[in-house]
């Protein structure tokens, strides 16, 4: 009965020509089964190859396997290059350098700040920016040295400034005042009481403002050392020297600087005379010279200053009458030249621009070229401007023509 409905089973699938009463083809649905069930099963089909002694198949596949995962492998490490190389706070350092890559501020090298993070990536959380802080029980602002903690900040119940050398009573610190002189207690912490004289001044600490020096007392004399040797409050009052400032170190300081102290302060200087203080050139210890500048600091500047000194500059000389010459009994040397004058000298006659050492001698009894020689004594005379001469050995008046010269006088 069972292999008949089974036969009757086929006959109607082969009848409808493979399809199910959905109209799909149920070869594609035996496909589908069939991929399924080969991807499902693709170990029982490895066993099974591995069991039917196919060895060649079994090395396929697992070489097959070994390359896929070769090739997963592959796919991961490029994937975790690539993370490596992210830097995700834009800080310049990657996943793998950066201890925070969260955090721009945090990075190898970094500034270290307190405030409980390693910065600097080195292990190390706020080292070396920690600051120390003291147990202050009585709350007087000072602290006790011998219970201390470092941190960011202050911890409850703690100060920055230590000193307290009773941190159970207010009434002691480094700011207390000792005034009762039969008090014996050293409220001030200094460690000397209120009646006690450690400097043997004859002033107990009570009334001393520094009892660990015999030259500090109530009405002692001050003196130049930046204390307070009279107790007044006030330090070196009245006994100051004035110095000045003294920017180009030439030993003359600048008036309008002072400086207030008991010995010379370096780059300064006794003297305020300097008029420049950034030349050392210029200061009233200089030379005047020329340069349109007050060498000498006294208000006066090279020609107007007497003490100019011109050494070095050119002689000149006045040309009255602009020939280029002139008159050598004229000569000065100045730092500014007026008009008029020259740097050549030699005019004989500086009231005429026809005579001077450029000129040329002629027969006028004026010695033009300035030489000292007049006319025909001057052997670079221009005979040209002379006349022809004849000898007249008869003294008739009339001369031989055969025996003729020039000269400007015969």
């Amino acid at each position: 009965m069972r292999l008949g409905s089974i036969a009757l089973l086929f006959g109607l699938a082969a009848c409808d020509g493979g399809k199910d009463p959905s109209g799909v083809d149920s070869r594609a649905d035996d496909s589908a089964i069939t991929d399924d069930s080969g991807a499902d099963d693709s170990s029982a089909d490895d066993s099974s190859a591995d069991d039917s002694g196919a060895d060649d198949s079994s090395a396929d596949d697992s070489s097959a396997d070994d390359s896929s995962a070769d090739d997963s492998s592959a796919d991961d490490s490029g994937a975790d290059d690539s993370a490596a190389a992210v830097d995700e706070d834009g800080d310049g350092f990657d996943v793998d350098q950066d201890c925070d890559d969260g955090d721009a501020g945090v990075f190898p090298g970094a500034e270290e700040r307190c405030d409980e993070r390693d910065n600097n990536c080195d292990g190390e959380v706020d080292e070396g920016v920690l600051a120390t802080f003291y147990a202050d029980l009585d709350e007087d602002g000072y602290g006790d040295e011998a219970v201390a903690e470092e941190a960011c900040e202050a911890p409850e119940g703690f100060v920055s400034r230590p000193g307290d050398c009773d941190d159970g009573d207010a009434r002691f610190n480094p700011t207390a005042e000792e005034l009762d002189c039969e008090d014996p207690n050293d409220y001030n912490c200094d460690g000397s009481t209120g009646y006690a004289d450690s400097d043997s001044d004859g002033f107990p600490a009570c009334s001393d403002c520094d009892d660990s020096s015999a030259d500090s007392f109530p009405g002692a004399p001050e003196v130049c050392d930046e204390r307070d040797n009279s107790c007044d409050g006030d330090i070196d009052e009245g006994v100051t020297l004035e110095f000045y400032a003294d920017d180009d170190a030439d030993g003359y300081g600048d008036g309008a600087r002072p400086i207030l102290a008991c010995a010379l302060p370096s780059g300064a200087a006794i003297l305020d005379t300097d008029c420049d203080d950034g030349d050392a050139t210029v200061n009233p210890g200089a030379t005047e010279v020329c340069g349109a500048v007050d060498d000498d600091c006294d208000g006066l500047t090279d020609d107007d200053d007497p003490s100019v000194d011109t050494r070095g500059e050119p002689t000149s000389w006045a040309d009255v009458d602009l020939d280029g010459y002139g008159d050598p009994s004229t000569a000065t040397v100045r730092c500014d030249v007026e008009p008029a004058r020259v740097f050549v000298d030699g005019d004989c006659d500086d009231a005429d621009a026809a005579v001077n050492p450029g000129a040329t001698e002629r027969c006028d009894a004026l010695d033009n070229d300035c030489d000292g020689l007049v006319d025909d004594d001057d052997g670079s005379v221009d005979l040209s401007t002379g006349q022809r001469w004849y000898a007249d050995d008869d003294l008739d008046g009339y001369g031989d023509l055969g025996d003729a010269s020039e000269a400007c006088e015969a």
